[in-house]
């Protein structure tokens, strides 16, 4: 799994994000800690082979977010304060990258 500077410039800015990855990317991000947006989006789109379609159904659900009204955006992005709070702070946990990176510095060490 590749995540680029693409992927936490969103999360750095405090924004939400459509991810269009590898398959199960999302899944990915979850795993490593972070939250996505599946109260507010259908993130399906993620879990398709192939990529022409996580493409084509990611951009389904960027449609339906482009016809809000700007009183419906303005509550979803106050609703998920706390996800893009967390992921903001878990981005720069300097702890997370000690846990793990332990078992390359423990080689190194030992070497």
């Amino acid at each position: 799994m590749f995540l680029s500077e693409k992927t936490f410039k969103p999360i750095i800015m405090h924004h939400p994000f459509f991810l269009i990855g590898s398959k199960n990317t999302l899944q990915f991000l979850k795993k490593i800690g972070y939250k996505t947006f599946s109260k507010w989006w259908d993130e399906s789109y993620d879990t398709y082979d192939n990529i022409y379609d996580r493409t084509y159904y990611a951009f389904k659900e960027v449609e339906k977010i482009c016809n809000l009204s700007k009183k419906s955006l303005s509550l979803i992005l106050q609703d998920m304060e706390s996800v893009l709070e967390h992921n903001f702070n878990h981005y720069f946990d300097n702890k997370r990258y000690v846990e793990e990176y332990k078992p390359v510095l423990k080689k190194l060490i030992h070497d």
